[in-house]
């Protein structure tokens, strides 16, 4: 009985593989693959077949090629299920099944075993598979499917261990690399190892960065960042200024929420120049209405728009600046109604080729920022009842005389020049009288 079998299979395998092509085209493929892509001398391989596309069918055959000098046959194994007849001939390295009625045989129909020889080249070689499906006497067109495979040593030959992955180290951070053995003869790795490159700890700065500018009074600091790392790797402290030294100083005020003010940029200890630039630079929530340039001849300009940062530029091409200590220019702010009741930066910077003397010569300057003050309070309202009337001329006049003090602090410097004494109620007395003057 089983050799009427293998007859039978026999004759349905040559007549599937000697039939012609059907001019019906199915579009079925096969799909070839390893469980895995490479494999060593002396191992073995299973090679899972996939059909897709393929009409309903009643019997097939399939046909493997694959160099036998590389490969020998283990076995073979139809995965369909509900078959007539099925078999493998392993010498011919072909396979025919058979069904009772048209059956649906598309997915993983078949599962070839091979064996790479002990003396198998190493490489990659080609396994093909070509299919023959009918359906009683129609012929299924199907493309034929292939895979490749790698055929890798049984036992490696280790080469000289090479770099891959170099990441330098640097100042702060350790670098990096792996070390890697392949076989000289198939090319597959045998190991790798991550080596460790100690951090050098050489750090590369450049110039100094001012984190807060001296005042006659406070030290300001300084600090350099390595270009490499990113860390702050050195820190000084600025000395105060010398009181003597030629400076531009941009004066600091107090004003309400939605209110103007005017602030002085003075140039103190002026030893004589013929042209400064200025970059000004201020913080948001503020804005910049005008500039007035002080009484110091020459021309002057600014920027087209006063955004921050706004440039103000003079010369005098006459002569050097006479005037010891003068007004630069004056700016006139508005804070921001809606803006944060904080301290509004005002910072001034200059390049040093833009400070000369009618000759052309650097003039050493150093230069003190401002700001201004923005407080949430309506001016004059020293009480803080939220009005302005006589109630806070009393209110005022006492605090002075020592009798109480409650009152709103940042509404007593009336007239805004940074003393709180009696020209301050004078002033209120005067705004409340119908005098045409600001209060602050």
């Amino acid at each position: 009985m089983k050799k009427i079998i293998s007859v039978l299979l026999a004759l349905i395998l040559v007549c599937s593989l000697v039939s012609v092509v059907s001019a019906d085209t199915s579009g079925a493929r096969l799909d070839l693959t390893p469980s895995s892509v490479s494999v060593a001398q002396g191992s073995v391989v299973t090679v899972t077949v996939s059909l897709t596309g393929a009409e309903v069918a009643k019997s097939g055959g399939l046909q493997f090629a694959y160099d036998s000098s590389v490969f020998e046959t283990v076995s073979g194994e139809w995965k369909l299920t509900g078959a007539m007849l099925k078999d493998f001939n392993a010498s011919k390295s072909a396979a025919a099944i058979a069904f009772g009625s048209a059956t649906d045989i598309n997915g993983d129909i078949f599962a070839l075993k091979l064996k790479a020889r002990d003396t198998a080249a190493i490489g990659s070689t080609t396994i093909t598979v070509t299919p023959a499906l009918k359906n009683g006497s129609k012929d299924i067109d199907c493309a034929v499917g292939s895979t490749t495979v790698a055929i890798k040593c049984k036992t490696h030959t280790a080469g000289a261990a090479v770099k891959e992955n170099f990441v330098n180290a640097n100042c702060g951070f350790d670098g990096s690399y792996d070390e890697v053995v392949y076989c000289t003869v198939c090319g597959d790795e045998i190991s790798r190892e991550t080596k460790t490159i100690p951090a050098t700890g050489k750090h590369v700065t450049g110039g100094w960065v001012i984190d807060k500018k001296p005042t006659l009074t406070e030290t300001g600091l300084k600090h350099k960042v390595c270009s490499v790392c990113g860390k702050t790797v050195m820190t000084e402290t600025i000395p105060v200024v010398d009181p003597n030294a030629p400076r531009v100083e941009v004066e600091s005020k107090r004003v309400g929420l939605g209110r103007s003010v005017d602030v002085n940029i003075s140039i103190k200890n002026n030893p004589g120049i013929a042209a400064m630039k200025l970059l000004v630079s201020y913080d948001e929530g503020l804005t910049l209405d005008k500039v007035t340039f002080g009484d110091i001849g020459g021309q002057s300009i600014t920027s087209p728009k006063l955004t921050s940062p706004v440039i103000l530029n003079w010369f005098n091409g006459d002569g050097n600046l006479a005037a010891t200590n003068t007004v630069y220019a004056t700016l006139t702010f508005t804070a921001d109604a809606d803006t944060v009741t904080e301290f509004k930066n005002i910072a001034i910077d200059f390049d040093p080729e833009d400070v000369v003397d009618i000759n052309e010569n650097e003039v050493e300057f150093v230069s003190i920022d401002g700001g201004i003050d923005v407080l949430k309070y309506i001016p004059g309202d020293i009480n803080d009842d939220g009005k302005v009337n006589n109630k806070d001329i009393i209110r005022l006049f006492h605090y002075l005389s020592g009798i109480t003090d409650e009152v709103n602090e940042a509404a007593t410097d009336v007239n805004i020049d940074g003393a709180v004494n009696n020209k301050d109620i004078t002033t209120l007395f005067k705004y409340l009288s119908g005098w045409d003057i600001k209060i602050y």
